[in-house]
């Protein structure tokens, strides 16, 4: 743990990551399982199943263990009747969990609402979005209808006091030498949306409210907040504080190979993927011209740009900064706090779409939101959290949505439609345009799973099956989509073209599908 003295554990080469996690919660109050990532040797135990020697862990090595900490707010509630009732709200969750708490009132929370300086919090709003200072005084009020005789209150309202010494410290902000947003990619067109966010950041910088360091994650994120400092706008992600990267704020080891925490990623280079996961994720009408529409595209990745920040107020280790913007998203919550039972069906394929394009090699629960849909009361899901995605090889792919009924599901015919009209040539000189040419060994990942999800699909295949062939079952067990690799490289001549190449594993990848609809 970073900052903290090494707490020596005692386990078996045979124990699973799984079970040293609980050996960790039950060692230590707080420190549940859903909270931990382990990271040994720069490279995250992401995998519950495998067993420790799987992942060349020996005798004296070191293990750092990084928690997801709450950021929680103590709330006092206080009854006319001079009756005190503590309450602790997450910070980042809505204010419904506030106004539901039963301990405090059986009232139904469609009948009650919070008040503050005489206007009415919204339900999908965050709890930090009010600045709340201290001594803050909200009321809860409810409907006659609402059963609250337990409260002894009259007139239906309760005075709440919020306590919040850091937000308030926070406001006496340090001098602004500099600040603003600036983009770094002035031969594309920046949408007009995102030309607005950028003021209305700048506006907050120039106001003082400096960039606010996540509690969550193992890398450097910063919420940027409007010119009123009530408002989340965008998460910023600088290049060097993520992790593994020189800068991180949350003591992870310096790189010394210089890869990320996955296989096939380089430290220091989440942000580039992150805007990279947006440009490629195209609109059902096709790519996004360059002359600057924000049309949403299919998997919905939140808008994402390449900026330069700077200000003095900030929690910055370097006075400026090079990384990435993404549009902030409001949410319920996310998929790993929410079953998949009500997920709609192409919600999951969308996600699982992009995942297999971009060969991610992150992809959980927590880093889809679940959100309300704005067109339909159903719920949409919102994929974020893209900077282990393109990797230079397919040894790290992990899908959440596999352990999902919906994966099961065949492709609806806009699915499909959307799926042939991928193009993996198109994407990189889109992403050339947009000033990253990628590495010849990410790009032919790109290229091998482009051709996976388009074949496959064409095959019949659903997205379990085209997902599994990208993930291994074990540490030392290698993929499917790698022995077909290895297939493919011994079929051909060392100096055979890349299209000759592609052309033996299109043959390969056929033979596969066969033999998977036969098992079924």
């Amino acid at each position: 743990m970073a900052g903290k003295a090494l707490i020596p554990l005692r386990i078996l080469t045979s124990d699973t990551i799984a079970s040293v996690k609980m050996r960790i919660q039950s060692l230590k109050r707080g420190m549940y399982v859903k909270q931990q990532k382990l990271v040994h040797d720069g490279r995250e135990l992401a995998r519950d199943t495998s067993r420790v020697k799987d992942y060349g862990i020996r005798p004296r090595d070191v293990i750092h263990l990084v928690l997801r900490v709450s950021d929680l707010l103590q709330v006092v509630v206080k009854s006319g009747g001079g009756r005190e009732y503590m309450l602790k709200v997450d910070r980042s969750s809505s204010r419904k969990p506030a106004a539901r708490s039963q301990s405090l009132s059986p009232s139904r929370h469609e009948d009650q609402g919070l008040i503050l300086r005489g206007e009415r919090l919204d339900d999908k709003r965050l709890i930090e979005d009010f600045l709340l200072e201290d001594d803050a005084e909200v009321h809860i009020v409810a409907r006659k209808a609402a059963k609250v005789r337990t409260w002894h209150v009259g007139g239906g309202g309760t005075e709440v006091s919020i306590e919040d010494e850091k937000r308030s410290k926070r406001r006496g902000a340090t001098a602004l030498i500099e600040s603003g947003v600036v983009s770094c990619q002035p031969e594309i067109q920046v949408p007009e949306s995102l030309l607005d966010m950028l003021g209305e950041i700048n506006a907050g910088l120039d106001q003082g409210f400096s960039p606010v360091l996540s509690s969550a994650g193992t890398g450097g994120a910063y919420c940027m907040l409007d010119r009123s400092g009530s408002k989340a706008l965008a998460i910023f992600k600088p290049m060097d504080e993520e992790p593994m990267a020189e800068n991180n704020p949350r003591g992870l080891p310096l790189s010394i190979s210089g890869e990320g925490l996955k296989r096939g990623t380089i430290a220091g280079q989440g942000a580039l993927r992150e805007v990279a996961a947006y440009v490629l994720d195209h609109p059902r009408s096709g790519p996004r011209a360059l002359a600057g529409k924000n049309e949403k595209g299919f998997a919905g990745v939140p808008p994402t740009v390449m900026v330069r920040c700077c200000h003095a107020g900030a929690a910055f280790s370097e006075p400026e900064k090079l990384g990435s913007l993404q549009q902030f998203v409001y949410s319920w919550s996310n998929c790993e706090d929410m079953g998949p039972a009500r997920f709609p069906v192409d919600e999951v394929h969308k996600i699982a779409i992009l995942d297999i394009r971009l060969a991610n090699t992150d992809r959980n629960g927590s880093n889809i939101l679940v959100c309300e849909s704005p067109d339909t009361s159903s719920m949409e899901l919102v994929p974020i959290d893209h900077g282990y995605c393109l990797p230079s090889k397919f040894e790290d792919c992990t899908f959440e949505w596999l352990t999902w009924n919906q994966s099961r599901h065949p492709f609806s015919k806009p699915s499909l439609e959307y799926i042939a009209s991928l193009d993996a040539d198109k994407d990189l000189e889109l992403l050339a345009q947009h000033g990253w040419r990628i590495g010849v060994e990410s790009a032919r990942v790109l290229r091998v799973s482009t051709m996976l999800l388009q074949r496959g699909a064409a095959a019949g295949l659903c997205a379990f099956d085209i997902g599994s062939m990208m993930c291994r079952d074990a540490l030392d067990s290698k993929s499917a989509i790698e022995r077909m690799l290895e297939e493919a490289e011994g079929c051909v001549l060392p100096e055979t073209s890349q299209e000759a190449f592609m052309e033996a594993l299109a043959q390969v990848m056929d033979y596969h599908f066969q033999q998977a609809h036969t098992q079924r």
